[in-house]
């Protein structure tokens, strides 16, 4: 499965459930960046953070999620029209482009017959001389018709399928992305997340319909389940192939007591840093329990010392405000140093 870490898409759509009621941009953006920092190099919020809505208002199909699915929605609601008419010229467009050519493999089914020492862009050009992939490229160089990454992947599945398994791919596909971050910090993905641990988190693309399937289906039942008052944030992120490692500092603190604090590792950063996340217990210790669930502070190894930094506004996420706490030759320190910041009352 080597073949599948290299050269992947990169931008995702990913939903991130917030436990809570409905939040202001700024405390969003700290609770969602805190959220997908295991997962994914970064992510693009900006005015996607106005998409907020309720888990229980999100998903329009949410009362036939378990019998017919979103066909019988055609002219029940305005979205739900919309979105199926949208899916029914999609696979329109599709099938003229199509007419006459066999059926072609996806990519991921065409790449299993391949070693994982094969040569990728001459596995990509074999698939893309499929008759059936060459004539939905050159409907899209000739016509109005634009297929989506997705549809040479999972999609060319569901689109050969026919058009009553088109559709609720179509529509979950666009609900639900490519992955769900429960309240709970727990990923949810087509793949990376489930029994095979040799897979990596993949992109659309490399998925197999059944995958989405089971994806769909998973996320469905995640937002069905959130708690009360939840919202849901979609965001553009770059997820890695593997989630980071997490590390869990404790430490028994002078006022605060006996303490345990969240580090996620970005294996991106030049020197080996630390995002510290703060626990809602950990919020409640200290009286700031605004800070539940978000980034606070950061940790960069350089030398032998330890540069610890604190956000100089947890409400305000911009370039450069931070505040300096100093360096340490420890870790407790440094904790102590940034749990210090914020006893003191200082924004």
């Amino acid at each position: 499965m080597s073949l599948l870490h290299r050269n992947l898409p990169t931008s995702q759509k990913v939903l991130v459930c917030l436990p809570g009621p409905m939040l202001s941009p700024a405390d969003a953006r700290l609770r969602v960046l805190a959220a997908v920092a295991p997962y994914a190099e970064g992510a693009r919020l900006g005015r996607q953070l106005l998409d907020a809505i309720t888990a229980d208002g999100y998903d329009p199909f949410t009362e036939t999620a378990d019998g017919s699915g979103p066909l019988d929605l055609l002219g029940h609601t305005t979205a739900g029209s919309a979105a199926v008419d949208l899916a029914i010229e999609q696979h329109q467009h599709w099938t003229t482009a199509v007419t006459g050519t066999p059926k072609a493999r996806d990519l991921r089914s065409f790449l299993s017959g391949w070693d994982d020492d094969a040569d990728i862009p001459d596995v990509i050009r074999r698939f893309t001389h499929q008759q059936r992939i060459r004539a939905m490229r050159s409907a899209e160089r000739v016509t109005p018709a634009r297929f989506p990454l997705g549809d040479y992947g999972p999609g060319l599945t569901a689109h050969q399928a026919g058009l009553s398994d088109y559709v609720p791919y179509f529509i979950d596909t666009v609900l639900f992305g490519d992955g769900l971050i429960t309240g709970d910090g727990v990923l949810i993905a087509p793949t990376g997340t489930g029994d095979d641990p040799d897979l990596p988190i993949l992109p659309r693309l490399w998925h197999t319909f059944d995958e989405r399937l089971d994806y769909h289906q998973k996320a469905r039942k995640a937002l069905r389940s959130a708690e009360r008052g939840t919202v849901v944030v979609s965001v553009e992120a770059t997820l890695r192939p593997r989630p980071v490692a997490t590390v869990e500092w404790r430490l028994d603190h002078a006022t605060a007591g006996p303490l345990q604090l969240i580090a996620v590792r970005v294996p991106e950063a030049t020197d080996p840093t630390d995002l510290i996340v703060c626990p809602a217990l950990v919020a409640e210790a200290i009286g700031r329990p605004q800070l539940a669930g978000k980034i606070i502070g950061r940790v960069v190894l350089r030398g032998p010392h330890l540069d610890t930094s604190a956000l100089h506004d947890p409400d305000d996420m911009r370039v450069g405000q931070r505040a300096a706490l100093g360096s340490y030759n420890n870790p407790f320190a440094a904790i102590d140093a940034l749990l210090g910041y914020y006893l003191a009352g200082r924004r």
